[in-house]
């Protein structure tokens, strides 16, 4: 292979040499990039999504705040309640509902999660909707999984993986 190479002009060896050292280069520099890359990619996922479950959180702190002071009119909102599912309607669609604090937490948190066009889901095991129980051996249900785990043992308080 040298005989070869030493046969090329003087010219041709030049571009040669610096077409192999310019793509070795570039190889290089795309691994590195690429893969310093990603991890910045996914650090800014799991921040963005840790903004939505403090969103949550703090709607509902929030509203627990604000029924401890006596801020809403409980006795209004309780005949409100009757009112509305006496005539056949459903507790969901009432003004007491969105006073309870879980419920204003998540409200907030699928509203901000809607205008940034985010995947926003409330998966529980033995959830009271069915709709937020996770599939058995899906990855929300491994996820919500390591995230009890990790809680129990003390280890954390969060859990991210990239689906």
């Amino acid at each position: 292979m040298t005989s070869w190479f030493n046969n090329l002009g003087l010219g041709t060896r030049i571009i040669s040499l610096t077409l192999v050292l310019l793509v070795t280069l570039i190889t290089v520099n795309y691994v590195i990039f690429v893969g310093s890359y990603e991890e910045d990619a996914k650090q800014a996922l799991v921040k963005k999504a840790s903004v939505f479950t403090a969103v949550a959180d703090e709607a509902k702190n929030h509203s627990a705040r604000l029924t401890k002071m006596g801020v809403f009119d409980r006795e209004g909102l309780v005949a409100d309640l009757k009112k509305h599912l006496d005539s056949g309607g459903s507790y969901k669609d009432t003004r007491i509902y969105q006073t309870i604090p879980v419920v204003a937490g998540w409200t907030a948190a699928q509203d901000a999660a809607e205008r940034e066009q985010v995947d926003f889901r409330i998966p529980a095991f033995e959830a009271r909707n069915p709709k937020n129980e996770p599939a058995s051996g899906s990855f929300r249900a491994d996820l919500l999984r390591e995230l009890r785990q990790k809680f129990e043992t003390g280890d954390s308080t969060t859990v991210s993986r990239i689906n």
